[in-house]
């Protein structure tokens, strides 16, 4: 356990890695290929998950079964179980970085949606191509728009594996915690 815990922490900082160097002018079409790594060991990482949510869920839903049963179950008190159990730890830290992951994650993801932002870059000719999805085409475009332009598709690709990576650190803290 400890071993997918200590992955997925290296996966987290290289995917947080990646995202702070695609606001700088990194020549991205280097990486770009092997970005899909990212997503295979989010794959790896989460091959224990279900495992550890069904023995957490076994050992909630003994306490939240039997408050429904003694009537002490209100509305409010059934939805903290249920996200509880999807949280799976006490840590603040790690609740705050869970959060904060989602938050940015689906940040690039709407961003992804906006057209004036979205763009595709080639190089053709030894001269830089960018196509805008709102219908610009910057036929003229430097090095650095460039490369701005496939650090923007990098952070939209890899942003939400921070959320992903986060909760299954999460998940393996708090069982490495649980058997301490």
């Amino acid at each position: 356990m400890k071993a997918y815990f200590v992955f997925s922490i290296i996966c987290w900082f290289t995917v947080l890695l990646i995202q702070v160097l695609s606001f700088t002018n990194y020549n991205f079409p280097i990486l770009i290929p092997y970005e899909w790594f990212l997503f295979l060991g989010l794959f790896i990482c989460w091959i224990p998950v279900p495992s550890i949510v069904r023995n957490k869920m076994a050992d909630k839903s003994k306490g939240f079964i039997q408050r429904i049963q003694d009537g002490e179950m209100v509305k409010n008190q059934s939805m903290k179980s249920i996200i509880s159990i999807f949280a799976l730890n006490k840590s603040r830290w790690i609740n705050a970085v869970i959060i904060l992951s989602l938050i940015y994650g689906l940040g690039n993801f709407i961003m992804l949606l906006v057209p004036s932002c979205n763009c595709d870059g080639l190089i053709l000719d030894n001269k830089y191509l960018i196509f805008y999805h709102s219908g610009f085409l910057n036929l003229d475009a430097t090095q650095q728009q460039y490369n701005h332009c496939k650090g923007f598709q990098l952070r939209a690709a890899t942003g939400i594996l921070l959320f992903f990576y986060s909760m299954a650190f999460s998940n393996f803290y708090s069982t490495i915690k649980q058997f301490e």
